[in-house]
């Protein structure tokens, strides 16, 4: 989207994308609210905001050995309930997971992700597809219990050299990665954008191998996904069925979304 365009987008003077507005805004339900032991943690890191300097320098220097792909099945973004004929299914928000060599504490490991940003205030920009909530990239302390509440299924891709925390945020800022909108029509769209974008660019940067080397848990469907790029093209039900989807898109502000066959958008 050219600035040109993103400046005729912002422009709320027609009243049809006024009442738009409106009416997204109105019926969002934050999903902090709903699942505060989750995701309303102090231990989240607003790295879009504040950089790597708002995490201490221990955990910095935390040395990784795996990284995980999640996939969640309970809404981390807002529902949007004024659409009835939305799906009845949340689409799943994916986040990277990476394992600690040690523990940190009572941390196993960092989730990394992308999650709408509420406190920051700057009007929404309308697309003809809706309109652009802007995301922030976020670093989250993981200790097990957390991990056990949140993830539906998970796919595991060992580092071919241990890296430290700051060696992996630096390299998915490096690629402008962070700068991310998230799409909001009759639900929040995007998050596995991000993840398919950052999973591929650690690929071709040779830190991991695109092929899982473990999936949880492993039945009759996992067995049938050996990329992590298959993964993200699946979705997964609150009952913990799987059937193949595409990946829905969010907007980079700066990096050049890469766009394969094997991608699945």
């Amino acid at each position: 989207m050219s600035t040109h365009e993103i400046h005729q987008a912002s422009s709320f003077g027609d009243s049809h994308a006024y009442q738009m507005q409106q009416t997204i805004l109105s019926s969002l339900v934050h999903a902090d609210d709903q699942h505060p032991d989750v995701y309303n943690t102090p231990d989240g890191y607003n790295i879009t905001k504040d950089d790597l300097i708002s995490l201490p320098g221990d955990l910095r220097g935390c040395r990784c050995m795996n990284m995980w792909i999640e996939m969640w099945t309970v809404p981390v973004h807002p529902v949007v309930k004024f659409n009835s004929s939305a799906p009845k299914e949340i689409p799943n928000h994916a986040m990277l997971r990476f394992d600690f060599v040690n523990l940190h504490g009572r941390h196993c490991g960092i989730r990394i992700g992308v999650l709408p940003d509420w406190d920051l205030e700057e009007p929404l920009v309308v697309t003809h597809e809706g309109f652009l909530l802007p995301g922030k990239l976020v670093a989250m302390p993981m200790t097990k219990e957390d991990i056990r509440l949140s993830e539906a299924r998970s796919y595991v891709f060992p580092l071919k050299i241990e890296q430290t925390v700051t060696d992996i945020l630096q390299f998915i800022m490096s690629k402008q990665l962070g700068s991310f909108d998230f799409l909001a029509r009759d639900l929040l769209w995007g998050g596995n954008d991000f993840v398919m974008q950052t999973f591929h660019q650690l690929v071709a940067g040779g830190y991991i191998s695109p092929y899982i080397e473990y999936a949880h848990p492993f039945d009759d469907w996992n067995q049938y996904i050996s990329t992590g790029y298959m993964a993200l093209a699946t979705h997964v039900t609150a009952d913990n069925l799987t059937f193949p989807t595409k990946v829905f898109k969010g907007r980079f502000r700066f990096y050049h979304r890469i766009q394969l066959p094997w991608m699945c958008y």
